[in-house]
Parts: C-alpha cells; structure tokens; sequence
C-alpha cells in the first residue's frame, strides 16, 4: 500500500491487517505508504477475502485530493512474484468519504 491519501486499510477474511496515512513530512509521517506485509500465516485453508478500502478527509484549503496504490502478490520463488491484484488512482476532491472499496478474494 502505498501513495494513500487520505486513509487506507487492508482487511483480511473481516478483520484489519494494515491501516496508514499521508502525514505532511513536518508531522513526522511517512507520506501514506508501508512496506509490503506477509499475509501467508493468516490464511485460511480454501476461500480468503482481502479487502482493500480508501477514505478521503473533508479539505477546506487550497487543493485537495486522494490518491492510492493497493497491491497484492504471490511469491512464485526467492526471486519473483506474481501479480494478484493491483488498483491505483488519485483524483481532485475536497468532500469526505469511501473513494475506493474493492475485494479480491482467492484459494489458499
């Protein structure tokens, strides 16, 4: 998950695996991004469900926007990976609210 803007989250099978957020760099934040997350011990056997969400904050000043990058790969080996899902985007926006709201949902 990376270039959030405002708020994104990734939920495994109902429940919450990752969360983060833009924070301007002069609050100590680390521009809405984390590194890449091992879900492979939290599966279940057969169906599992990632859902992949982004809430855009009400912005009363000058701009205003949300952006995202969701991601999800399967390692083929110690030096490849498989793209399962990838979504991004990023439009103009000032009004509060769920901009994007996706599952993928693949077999162990």
């Amino acid at each position: 998950m990376d270039q959030i803007d405002n708020i994104g989250t990734i939920c495994l099978n109902g429940r919450e695996i990752a969360s983060c957020e833009w924070r301007a760099s002069f609050l100590g934040g680390k521009n809405g991004s984390i590194l890449p997350i091992d879900i492979t011990n939290q599966l279940r056997p057969g169906s599992n469900t990632v859902r992949f969400t982004l809430y855009n904050q009400n912005w009363s000043g000058p701009g205003g926007k949300y952006s995202y990058h969701f991601k999800l790969y399967k390692m083929t080996d110690k030096r490849g990976s498989k793209v399962l899902f990838e979504r991004q985007g990023m439009r103009s926006d000032k009004n509060a609210g769920v901009r994007f709201d996706e599952n993928y949902t693949f077999e162990k």
